[in-house]
């Protein structure tokens, strides 16, 4: 018994020890706390978000942006002039609400996370770029306590981004496709959205510095957000959700089989990066194939094109649309609507694969090198099944 007591003493000496470094390592490493929550959160949200089109992150996204919205028009009352909680009041409602700038960045920070993951599925990162960086840059910025106290406007401008993210990534999925059309049906979603909330605020509050100072405050913000979002869409920057690229690489024969396509291509274990055979030594009468696969969701019937460019070497850094070749996609398919194009007449040298909507905003891309094989020596391909 003595030496169990002994031991018992032992070991919980160690554990206290271990408990005590532990809080003194985290005191000493506070700043970095944040950053981990923030890049775990990320994580957290790229693993569990799901598809697009699931009805519990409709639900779900759709509850923080009316939640965010509602904070911040609640924000917009009370420096309108109008106190919502009398300072002087004591409970539970003055604990709350003194957390409401907090509360607003913390749905910002989740709900521009989610639509950060949405957009990079569904867009080429040279095609997007831009636009993922501006998406990016707001998620970094919302954790940042000073970029925090700017203020109401840039809060507004935040909640306005979210909601005519959401909105466009929700009403191609009710409209069953990806165009202008859909697109402008977003933005009026957006503005309504708005519209109803600054209407409920105006018959409900009877304080005339409510209505006197919503342009300057909230509409003024709340527009500009809305113009900007309208012109990365019309400079083809947006991704095209829900639409994303599954799979892309470049074969030398696609052949369906049954329930699968057999993708034959030459696989050089020096270039395991490559996708299929993207450096392609032709030989002639070889045909060059792109195969890909697209998710839409269940219902969806769309054109994608699938665009060649080639990079005339007198023209630097200039790639030419050498052929456009129209695949029409059905939704419904988890792993992927597969479809496939192909060139019978090129040229050697760098060539580009663009697959893209018929508005012309791209999904993704694959970069191939066309070599000229003088040697008549028997080949060896190889085969993967999709």
């Amino acid at each position: 018994m003595h030496h169990s007591a002994k031991l018992y003493k032992k070991w919980t000496e160690s554990i206290k020890q271990a408990v005590s470094r532990l809080q003194q390592s985290l005191k000493k490493r506070q700043s970095l706390v944040p950053a981990v929550a923030f890049l775990g959160g990320i994580l957290w949200d790229t693993l569990t978000i799901g598809r697009i089109d699931q009805w519990s992150n409709i639900i779900q996204l759709g509850f923080y942006v009316f939640m965010a919205m509602m904070l911040v028009m609640l924000e917009f009352v009370e420096t309108a002039g109008k106190s919502l909680v009398n300072p002087m009041a004591k409970g539970l409602l003055v604990r709350v609400w003194s957390f409401r700038t907090d509360l607003v960045h913390f749905l910002l920070g989740s709900l521009l996370s989610a639509f950060t993951i949405f957009f990079i599925k569904s867009s080429s990162l040279w095609g997007s770029l831009s636009f993922i960086l501006v998406i990016g840059a707001a998620l970094v910025a919302n954790e940042f306590q000073g970029f925090r106290q700017i203020g109401l406007q840039i809060r507004i401008c935040l909640v306005t981004l979210c909601a005519a993210c959401y909105f466009a990534c929700i009403v191609p999925v009710m409209m069953k496709q990806v165009n202008l059309g859909a697109f402008l049906g977003s933005l009026v979603a957006t503005v309504l959205f708005i519209a109803v909330g600054l209407v409920v605020i105006y018959y409900f509050d009877r304080h005339r510095g409510v209505v006197s100072k919503s342009f300057e405050i909230f509409i003024a913000p709340a527009l500009l957000t809305i113009g900007v979002f309208g012109a990365f869409y019309a400079s083809g920057l947006i991704p095209p959700v829900p639409l994303a690229l599954t799979k892309v690489g470049i074969y030398r024969k696609v052949e369906r089989h049954q329930q699968k396509y057999e993708l034959t291509y030459g696989y050089n274990p020096w270039r395991f990066w490559e996708k299929g055979e993207q450096t392609f030594a032709a030989r002639p009468g070889d045909k060059v194939f792109v195969f890909f696969s697209v998710f839409s969701p269940e219902g969806f019937r769309e054109s994608i094109e699938v665009r060649w460019y080639f990079a005339d070497p007198r023209k630097q850094n200039s790639y030419e649309l050498m052929d456009t070749t129209q695949v029409k996609v059905l939704g419904g398919r988890v792993a992927g609507y597969r479809g496939f194009a192909f060139k019978s007449r090129y040229q050697p040298g760098d060539w580009q694969v663009r697959i893209g909507t018929g508005d012309g905003r791209e999904i993704g891309r694959i970069h191939l090198e066309i070599l000229t094989d003088g040697e008549e020596t028997p080949r060896a391909f190889f085969a993967e099944y999709f």
